[in-house]
């Protein structure tokens, strides 16, 4: 047996000679007869070990086959791949049920954990393989005939594509890029059948807004078939507050699957943006988005779960959907109206940038009716730093786009709230269309739990065109758990106390003054904490079900404390420490108190006598009669000074002239000559020498030390000459070299500094005054 052709010929022209026949190299006789092993998902039970050994096994020999597989000749390889079935299986398996980065699953260690990523990486490559229609100068294919194998033989299609990314788009984004691109440019298609694709990514949330109960009848779609009859609205509509706690998490779990697929193949081949945008699928996007997640938000806070685990696992994966919708939606807007203008300005090609702009508005005048969506987006991708953008390349529309602004800040000042800022605080900036603060939440990042359910899949997701059975959909983050929960603004109201409570009941009464402070706490918790929604709720009668038996004028909402609370506070007071514990006050301990033991208000005369004993202080009479400055005796003696006695009036003479005399106001202030009328007096020699010896006798009552006062003088002299020391004028050489022999720049500087400041000392400005004269002409 001997491979015949021309050298250098693609595999698909050349033949493999047998004694006297000859058969192509790409057929059915060279496939080898090796059985693959399906993949199937690990369990969830690790403590099964019975279980988790058969999973091993099955790994093991995954592995085993994929290394066999991969080691094949390339006449080998493509004949396995094409004719292959099990092969086929195995493939499609593990894009199937395996686990997703942000899916969370029993925690594999050890031998487990690095089996499967082996098998994980083995797959992957053999899927790059897959997609290279060109190993070597010896080794190719005709690219014609490789895209009719990849088609034909449904080796990829969109659904295959779209798990690629869920699974590998996060860790192996630009090979996986270059795959994917190499796919599409070899089969274009696989373009129409991207197309084809879109109504039935739109029929998918038609079918989980049909089975959350919410009317569609406005989203009008003609997707290809999936199901021999479609599913009726009344048939299956259901409330989603009464919906069983597995279809709600089914719903959740699904919606936020297929929200990161979407995000992460759009990321991963960014020119599918233009066939979604061409069939207008942001319009059909947001109208679906304003159906679905309000009314998951408020189901979310109104269901009782079984943990708390399990609803903060659901509320991650709402929040998820929610960020991932609108990054769709952003993703197509930016690849198809942004980024094709700063192309433009880089290569300076303008023409089409005005085409461009009006598409772009378009897209948001066509979703202004979607007032939730409208919001969310705003508060994470600004609609005016878009703007900025567009208005540098040419000329807006300045009624159309104030038209289009309007209609988002009177939607984000309804519902919207914004990312929480970073960075300094103290800048300023824009915090809301209409420049008033908004609340932001920050939610911390928990992992999801449990894969989306089998009975929900998309095993139809495959074009009309397509007979094969495909890969079910599946979705990737393109981050990770952190960084979506850093970037995901909260998608529920947070939970408001105190005086910002206060301030809402407040806003709310002055509206309704008729409700009652608790009633209106109530409403405020049912519906966000939002005073526009509650207030509009109860004027139009459309309150929630939990509100509608409460009585309008409740003052206050008792709540009953939580038996966990009850405990904690038994545990503290049993484990309380104090250095009172076990006296005879100890009311935790002491269950018979002694209460006539306890004094009430002021003790009485008895009880104070301890204040009168002042041994302490007159044991330091004889240390304070050494400087004679002070008489201890005298301090204690009643008739010279009480330190009880309130002295405060005593220096005013109140009362004192009672009677109502002609000169009452005399004796308060007695009359005066002015200044300016007296006659001067000649002051004599015993009166100034009398008050010169009173002043010095009340100076030398307290004399401090001369030395410690110059010591002190010298020491403000030397930090007053500190703080006025100048440091000397810089030298400046205005002399220079000998005349003829050329002066430097500096000594130039130096004598246009001095002829330009030498009025400004001694010359009183005299220059600066002579050049005005000559610039007014008057010389």
């Amino acid at each position: 047996m001997s491979l015949s052709g021309v050298a250098g010929a693609p595999l698909d022209k050349k033949e493999i000679i047998v004694g006297s026949s000859k058969k192509p190299a790409l057929h059915p006789d060279w496939v080898s007869s090796r059985g693959f092993v399906a993949y199937v998902a690990p369990p969830l039970d690790s403590s099964d070990q019975g279980q988790m050994g058969e999973w091993l096994e099955r790994l093991q020999y995954i592995s085993t086959d994929l290394h066999w597989l991969l080691q094949l000749s390339h006449q080998h390889f493509w004949c396995q791949v094409i004719f292959d079935e099990s092969l086929h299986s195995c493939l499609d398996s593990f894009l199937r049920y395996a686990p997703r980065p942000y899916d969370e699953v029993l925690e594999l260690t050890g031998n487990s954990s690095s089996l499967h990523d082996q098998v994980t990486r083995l797959i992957f490559f053999t899927y790059l393989r897959m997609a290279t229609y060109k190993e070597s100068k010896e080794n190719w294919l005709t690219p014609a005939v490789f895209g009719d194998i990849l088609y034909q033989n449904f080796l990829f299609d969109i659904p295959k594509l779209m798990d690629l990314c869920a699974l590998y788009g996060h860790s192996n984004g630009a090979l996986l890029g270059k795959m994917v691109s190499n796919v599409f440019s070899n089969q274009p298609q696989y373009l129409d059948d991207l197309r084809a694709t879109v109504p039935i990514v739109l029929q998918v949330f038609v079918n989980i807004a049909i089975k959350c109960g919410l009317e569609t009848e406005s989203l009008d779609l003609a997707p290809q078939k999936l199901t021999d009859g479609k599913p009726s609205s009344s048939s299956s509509s259901v409330d989603l507050v009464s919906m069983a706690m597995g279809d709600f998490q089914d719903v959740v779990l699904y919606l936020a699957d297929t929200a990161l697929t979407l995000t992460s193949f759009l990321r991963i081949y960014p020119p599918a943006c233009a066939v979604l945008h061409e069939l207008h699928f942001c319009s059909q996007l947001a109208h679906m988005y304003e159906k679905l997640i309000p009314a998951l938000q408020s189901s979310m806070r109104q269901r009782q779960f079984d943990s708390v685990r399990q609803k903060m696992m659901l509320r991650n994966k709402l929040q998820q959907a929610r960020l991932h919708l609108l990054t769709t939606f952003h993703l197509i807007v930016s690849h198809t109206c942004l980024q094709p203008v700063l192309d433009s300005i880089s290569s300076e090609d303008t023409s089409k940038n005005s085409q461009y702009i009006e598409e772009f508005l378009g897209v948001m005048s066509a979703v202004l009716g979607e007032k939730r969506f409208l919001a969310d987006y705003e508060g994470q991708f600004s609609f005016q730093d878009d703007m900025d953008i567009l208005s540098q390349a040419a000329d807006v529309d300045e009624a159309h786009y104030r038209y289009i602004s309007e209609a988002i800040n009177a939607a984000f000042t309804a519902h919207g709230r914004r990312k929480k800022p970073t960075g300094n605080m103290n800048t300023g900036g824009r915090t809301s269309p209409d420049g008033s603060p908004c609340p932001a939440s920050a939610l911390s990042s928990t992992a999801a739990a449990a894969a989306a359910a089998e009975t929900m899949t998309l095993s139809t997701f495959a074009p009309q065109s397509s007979s094969a059975a495909v890969a079910p959909l599946h979705a990737i983050g393109a981050a990770s758990e952190s960084s979506v929960a850093d970037r995901v603004r909260g998608a529920e109201a947070p939970v408001v106390t105190g005086v910002e409570l206060d301030s809402l009941i407040c806003a709310v009464k002055d509206l309704l003054p008729h409700l009652g402070s608790g009633f209106i706490q109530m409403a405020l918790e049912a519906l966000g904490y939002n005073v526009e929604t509650v207030v509009s709720a109860i004027l139009e009668d459309n309150l929630p079900e939990s509100l509608r038996s409460v009585d309008f004028a409740l003052d206050s909402v008792g709540r009953p404390v939580p038996e966990e609370a009850l405990s904690e506070q038994a545990l503290l007071v049993e484990t309380r420490r104090n250095i009172y514990d076990n006296d005879e006050f100890d009311v935790f301990n002491n269950p018979a108190v002694d209460v006539n033991r306890i004094q009430k208000g002021k003790k009485t005369v008895e009880e104070t006598k301890v204040l009168d004993d002042k041994k302490s202080v007159k044991e330091l009479k004889s240390l304070y009669d050494a400087y004679g400055s002070m008489d201890v005796a005298s301090m204690y003696d009643p008739q010279v000074y009480d330190d009880e006695y309130d002295d405060t009036y005593d220096t005013n003479n109140v009362g004192a002239e009672d009677a109502d005399s002609a000169d009452e106001l005399t004796h308060r202030r007695p009359f005066t000559v002015p200044q300016v009328l007296r006659r001067p007096q000649k002051k004599t020699v015993e009166s100034d020498s009398s008050s010169s010896e009173e002043d010095t006798a009340a100076r030398d009552q307290f004399v401090q030390d001369p030395a410690k006062l110059r010591e002190q003088r010298e020491q403000r002299q030397q930090a007053t000459a500190a703080r006025n020391r100048r440091p000397p004028p810089p030298q400046r050489d205005v002399k220079g070299r000998a005349k003829g022999q050329g002066q430097t720049e500096e000594v130039l500087r130096n004598r246009r500094f001095k002829e330009m400041n030498k009025g400004a000392r001694a010359n009183h400005n005299r220059r600066a005054m002579s050049d005005k004269k000559h610039s007014k002409g008057m010389f």
